[in-house]
């Protein structure tokens, strides 16, 4: 059976080659010494025995006396051979000298010695490479436990013989030598989100090919399982599983190892503690370019380490429930890779191909079924199924599970390996194996986030800014934020990164806008009398020449975007101005985060979706909120079925991906705010309503602004009413506008039921005498419609001056 690690199977062959040739080696060179050291007695030895000749003279003359009959049989010559010299051969085969017969072996068995351990140690170092911990002391573990499973199962070599003294048969060699034959690995690995190292267990025995041989090595190995955990000191293992093509039989378990740290690593750090000429231990944030120390964040690593535990002993807990269920649908699938993310456990299997493969969702269904345990996902591609089973969520029940997200710690790997053409790079959260999302703006410049209340958005908001400001100054990034609900960024007010504090009403934010337009637009004429086309070429002339001023990043933040259609009447200028900033600021350092509770059609547009490439949700009310943000439906998953509480799915060109968002409370964002308010410069906010205002031709003179407001007063006092309300039509509401519709249709199909009844002769009483005498409506409006008429035209006769009364 093939390896799954590399070098691994060629490391332990040569590993038994080297053991085999030191042994050999070892026995040589202590019989040579042996032999030296009594070589004295054993020459005087030989010459007392060897050098009279006794036998081999007897036979000569004994042959001559024959006239040679003797020497014409066979082999006697050779047994009655010349010995007078064999104590000096035997002198010289057993000194150490060079060119001697023990010397020579030494030097040939200390040479092949030598290669092997030289391919040995580079097979050892690849495997490190590879990401392999410990490989020596695995592979002698692996040995070791070979040879206690065989010794345990009665398989040894020497065991010929069953419990009733009776010589074995031949069936039972067979399947004693299939088991001695099995292969058992031990793996140490570090795997990507994992805290702590895993150590893996794998004994393999290949299945015999004969029926009867085959049924006697499954009854050996029926609790083979219960004897690994025993050999291995508590390791749980998996009962027997087969390998696809059914020609192996694999037991597999694990356990969590400490990780050690080398000895440079510490070396390391001591040279950092001791870097501090006062002797104080210098913070994290030293050790990395931040613009606040990331002690500010809390750590919540040990209580990471705790939840994982819990949710390990879960994960066990299922695991075969769920292994078992796929077998009960028709899925026969090996499990490959088990991932623990912050609300899920993660089972990957491999399965074979089968036209009758189960669907995603009958996957999910029956394994939510037979768990009792909602929101189980499945998700298969290309021969692999991965399952995700929710942890216990219900707080008040003592098995609730919650493995935080270690944001100070993600942050601080993040600025590890932040390079200098990333600065606009931000971290999003945690993916299922547990490897944080980063992703460069640049790389989808404006973004759509949407959430019910409580799924994590605003958190979700505070974190992604958190972390483009942790490593970039306020000469680098500015924010603009729109925040209606006037509390989700109240800590970013006078911060040294914002171009104005949190604007909090409507109407404002339109003006806002529209100062970004033309913001954007005065930068791209800069771009263009300098000759270039981003913003980071400007910059780089910016640095050469003291004279041009650097440009910073914008990010303008709307949270409640839904607040401009129901506040505003005109939302086409603003879906027009978040159109031209969609289309055209990204060049310029200018991007965008949208923000609402409910992703509306008449809200969020396709124009407006269209100039937003990256989209975020959160957990939705409904699978159309879902569909709306996301424009896709092929997802195993929605957004109205994620957990709440920062589970989301990031979409970008047409990749789908799920992710745990990270978690900042507002007392360590206030605490952040504080320190940058303390150690940066006093912003000086920019008026963009005067700006805006200017621009439109609005702002006025004071003289001029009493007179117009005189001027204003007395034309509404002498105008006639219908000519102010032409003139000046008072603004409705969206409600007023609703109900003047509905009563306008509630005319439109008003049925006139006298039409009908024209040719029916009237019953003349007094009563209706008198209402002939009376005059009749469509007389008085008659009257009434000539009365404007005249009116409108005697408004015509009068000059301008006699209508405002000058």
């Amino acid at each position: 059976m093939k390896s799954k690690y590399p070098f691994a199977g060629i490391s332990k062959n040569i590993y038994f080659a080297l053991k085999t040739t030191t042994v050999i080696t070892v026995i040589l060179l202590v019989l040579g010494l042996i032999l030296s050291i009594l070589s004295k007695w054993i020459i005087k030895a030989a010459e007392f025995l060897f050098e009279p000749n006794y036998a081999h003279n007897w036979f000569i003359e004994t042959n001559a006396k024959n006239d040679g009959a003797m020497s014409k049989l066979p082999f006697v010559e050779k047994i009655f051979a010349d010995t007078s010299n064999w104590s000096e051969n035997i002198a010289s085969a057993i000194s150490l000298e060079s060119g001697t017969l023990i010397s020579s072996i030494l030097k040939t068995a200390l040479i092949v010695f030598t290669i092997l351990l030289v391919l040995y140690i580079i097979t050892i170092v690849l495997r490190h490479h590879k990401g392999e911990i410990e490989p020596f002391l695995n592979d002698r573990e692996s040995f070791k436990l070979k040879r206690q499973i065989i010794s345990s199962l009665g398989a040894g070599i020497r065991d010929i013989y069953d419990e009733s003294d009776r010589k074995l048969k031949k069936k039972e060699h067979g399947a004693r030598f299939a088991i001695r034959r099995m292969q058992v690995e031990i793996h140490t690995t570090l795997d990507k989100g994992q805290q702590r190292p895993t150590k893996k267990y794998s004994v393999t025995i290949r299945k015999p090919r004969k029926t009867e041989i085959n049924r006697m090595v499954l009854t050996k190995i029926r609790d083979l399982h219960d004897i690994l955990t025993d050999l291995t000191d508590g390791v749980s293992f998996d009962q027997m599983k087969t390998t696809a093509n059914r020609r192996y039989y694999v037991y597999e378990g694990a356990e969590e190892k400490e990780l050690k740290e080398a000895r440079s690593v510490i070396k390391r750090r001591e040279r950092y503690k001791n870097r501090n000429s006062n002797g104080a231990m210098i913070s994290e944030s030293q050790t990395v370019k931040t613009t606040f120390p990331l002690e500010l964040i809390n750590d919540v690593s040990e209580k990471v380490e705790i939840e994982k535990r819990r949710a390990k002993e879960f994960t066990e807990g299922i695991q075969e429930q769920v292994t078992d269920q796929l077998s009960t649908i028709g899925l026969q699938a090996n499990i490959t890779e088990t991932f623990i993310s912050s609300k899920t456990a993660v089972f990957s299997y491999s399965y074979r191909y089968n036209p009758n493969q189960p669907h995603d969702s009958k996957i999910a269904k029956a394994i939510s079924d037979r768990l009792k345990i909602r929101g189980v996902v499945a998700s298969s591609d290309a021969g692999k199924v991965d399952v995700e089973v929710p942890f216990p969520s219900d707080d008040n029940k003592p098995d609730y599970i919650a493995i935080p997200i270690d944001y100070r710690a993600m942050l601080h790997s993040m600025l590890e390996n932040v390079k200098p053409n990333d600065d606009m790079s931000t971290m999003y959260g945690v993916v299922k194996d547990g490897s944080p999302v980063i992703r460069k703006v640049s790389d989808a410049p404006h973004m759509l986030v949407v959430g019910a209340t409580g799924s994590g958005k605003s958190v979700a908001l505070n974190t992604i800014l958190i972390g483009l400001l942790s490593h970039n100054t306020p000469d680098d990034v500015q924010l603009m934020i729109i925040d209606p609900k006037k509390v989700e960024f109240k800590m970013f007010k006078d911060s040294p990164y914002m171009i104005t504090n949190p604007i909090t009403d409507v109407e404002d934010a339109e003006a806002a806008l529209e100062y970004a337009v033309m913001e954007m637009e005065e930068r791209y004429k800069k771009l263009e009398d300098n000759n270039v086309r981003k913003i980071s070429d400007y910059n780089k002339l910016a640095l050469k020449d003291e004279k041009m001023e650097k440009m910073k990043y914008w990010f303008i933040v709307i949270d409640e975007f839904s607040d401009f259609k129901d506040t505003l009447e005109d939302f086409k200028n603003v879906e027009k101005m978040i159109k031209r900033l969609g289309q055209k600021a990204r060049a310029c350092g200018i991007h965008l985060i949208l923000a609402t509770q409910t992703p509306r059609a008449e809200v969020i547009t396709g124009i407006i979706k269209a100039n937003l490439p990256l989209k975020i949700a959160f957990q939705t009310s409904t699978r159309l909120e879902s569909t709306i943000a996301l424009d896709d439906t092929s997802h195993v998953m929605t957004a109205d079925e994620l957990l709440g509480k920062g589970d989301g799915l990031m979409k970008s060109g047409s990749n789908v991906t799920r992710f745990q968002g990270a978690f900042i409370s507002d007392e360590e964002i206030d605490n952040i705010t504080t320190y940058w308010r303390e150690n940066y410069a006093k912003p000086v906010f920019v008026d963009y309503k005067a700006i805006v205002a200017r621009a439109h031709g609005e702002e006025i003179s004071d003289d001029t602004f009493e007179q117009y407001s005189a001027m204003m007063n007395l034309q509404q006092t002498r105008l006639d009413n219908n000519v102010s309300e032409r003139s000046y039509p008072i603004k409705k509401t969206a409600l007023e506008k609703a109900q003047e519709r509905q009563e306008k249709k509630e005319r439109t199909y008003k049925v006139d039921m006298s039409k009908y009844f024209k040719d029916v002769p009237l019953i003349k009483t007094e009563k209706s005498d008198a209402a002939n005498t009376q005059p009749q409506p469509e007389d008085k409006q008659k009257d009434k419609n000539k009365s404007v008429e005249k009116h409108r035209y005697s408004d015509k006769e009068k000059s301008t001056s006699d209508i405002l009364g000058l």
